[in-house]
């Protein structure tokens, strides 16, 4: 007795194909390899994502003062680095700020900046439906994202795009990997605004005395207290 040749009733009707993307090539190849790369290496590409919006927000940021970094925090920028220059061992005074700008401030800042929001969506998570989840992720994102700017600008009616850029890639870290990976990535932002102030350092120890704090190379601002 011969079996049935599995036809159009017993194997269904034929997969729909995918609509082609309208997105250019090589950004869909960007998110293939994003998609296949450990949680360190979304992160490394994060961080090239961050400094390549840096790059596009500058004419923007030059434009409208109100949405660059503030002078205030370009000020507390300079002083961890006037402080160094004032050490009598240099090396051992930016080691000092290598570590207070790349690992401890990026700590405190993302427990404050992301950690909340993250345990406020655990908490409206569990009170609404799955449904709702997406939106409360999307919406705690930007949120947190503005609050982190403007933390960073304490001047009424501006809100700085770099910061708020670095503080939505960050989220998304920390919402889809864990904390800690917004704090890697946080880290490894500020390390290289560290890194290019100390390989203009290098060039001589008065390159920074006496600049003006607006003048400072940095690129983005590290921390949104004043130092002393």
């Amino acid at each position: 007795m011969s079996l049935p040749s599995a036809g159009p009733d017993l194997v269904g009707p034929p997969p729909v194909p995918l609509p082609p993307s309208r997105l250019p090539g090589p950004v869909r190849r960007w998110q293939a390899a994003y998609a296949r790369s450990s949680p360190f290496g979304k992160t490394l590409r994060e961080l090239g994502l961050a400094y390549l919006g840096y790059f596009l927000l500058l004419p923007l940021t030059l434009l409208v003062p109100g949405l660059a970094m503030s002078d205030d925090n370009a000020a507390g920028i300079d002083g961890v680095f006037q402080e160094a220059l004032g050490s009598t061992n240099l090396p051992l005074a930016l080691a000092g700020v290598a570590l207070l700008l790349a690992v401890v401030v990026p700590v405190i800042e993302e427990l404050i900046f992301r950690g909340i929001p993250l345990l406020l969506r655990l908490g409206l998570w569990r009170a609404l439906p799955a449904r709702h989840h997406r939106a409360v992720t999307l919406v705690l994102g930007l949120v947190s994202a503005v609050v982190f700017a403007q933390a960073h600008n304490l001047v009424p009616g501006t809100l700085p795009l770099p910061q708020l850029w670095l503080g939505l890639l960050t989220w998304y870290a920390a919402s889809t990997r864990g904390l800690r990976y917004s704090m890697l990535l946080h880290g490894l932002n500020n390390a290289v605004v560290v890194a290019l102030v100390s390989l203009l350092l290098a060039a001589g120890p008065d390159v920074l005395q006496g600049t003006p704090a607006e003048s400072v190379p940095v690129p983005v601002p590290v921390s949104p207290l004043k130092m002393p």
